[in-house]
């Protein structure tokens, strides 16, 4: 049996996501469903997609990933199922799969019927999460897919989701905050990046930041520095402190790395 993975901005005083989870384990009793997050900041997409996209390599191959950060469920906005770099994911066609879109298995790209899928069981327009998404994961599993069209859509790209180089310099944005308040970018920023005899710079809106460590342990406390995240892209923090506090900064926010 797959495993099942749920990334949601549900967060963790609702029911929404043990709904979620017993909808799909009346089906079948022996799943094993992982909570990658229900940590999204509410309705965004950005952070969402990032954080989608570096996770699914640490998964077993034929993992279904469901995915719900949907701000417009209940409209026309198609739910989509499809296969990609050996996975399986439903969710909103909403720019939540920006990060491997170009991966995409057209021949098993599907949009969801939900007057096919509503015989299966009533919908609600505020909880597709549930009534959607979980559903067609479980019917996937029983071999049920009647419910799924080919699609000749394609699937929304988030405008800018990947960060631009332009010479030395790369142009792109903070797209996931941790709990620590450290924050991390869609810079890709490891050793493979650096350029021989050139020293790297961050700027973050009006600030500049020059301190580079390969450790938390290794940076003051007095000053905000930039290390290698584990997503391996650029990350700004402050040792013991809140980044996204001391620079009041949120997802989406501009971030340059550049090279003098």
């Amino acid at each position: 049996m797959p495993v099942i993975a749920l990334i949601t901005d549900f967060g963790t005083l609702s029911p929404y996501v043990g709904l979620m989870k017993g909808e799909m384990l009346k089906h079948h009793k022996d799943l094993t469903i992982v909570d990658l997050t229900h940590g999204i900041h509410p309705q965004s997409i950005l952070e969402g997609a990032f954080l989608l996209g570096k996770s699914i390599d640490y998964f077993p191959k034929n993992s279904i990933f469901i995915a719900v950060i949907d701000p417009d469920v209940g409209t026309k906005r198609p739910a989509v199922f499809f296969k990609a770099l050996d996975q399986h994911f439903v969710g909103p066609n909403n720019g939540l799969f920006s990060e491997f879109i170009h991966n995409v298995d057209k021949k098993e790209f599907y949009e969801v019927s939900t007057p096919r899928l509503s015989e299966y069981g009533p919908i609600s327009s505020t909880f597709h999460g549930r009534d959607v998404f979980s559903r067609v994961a479980s019917l996937f599993l029983e071999d049920k897919r009647d419910f799924l069209k080919p699609s000749t859509q394609k699937l929304v790209y988030i405008p800018k989701y990947h960060a631009q180089t332009i010479g030395l310099k790369t142009i792109g944005l903070i797209a996931h905050i941790d709990s620590f308040g450290n924050l991390i970018t869609n810079i890709p920023y490891t050793d493979k990046h650096a350029h021989t005899g050139k020293k790297p710079i961050a700027t973050l809106e009006n600030h500049i930041i020059t301190l580079n460590v390969k450790t938390y342990a290794n940076a003051s406390s007095c000053f905000p520095f930039f290390l290698t995240s584990s997503f391996g892209t650029l990350e700004i923090a402050f040792k013991g402190k809140s980044a996204q506090a001391f620079f009041d900064v949120t997802i989406g926010t501009k971030v340059e790395l550049l090279y003098e």
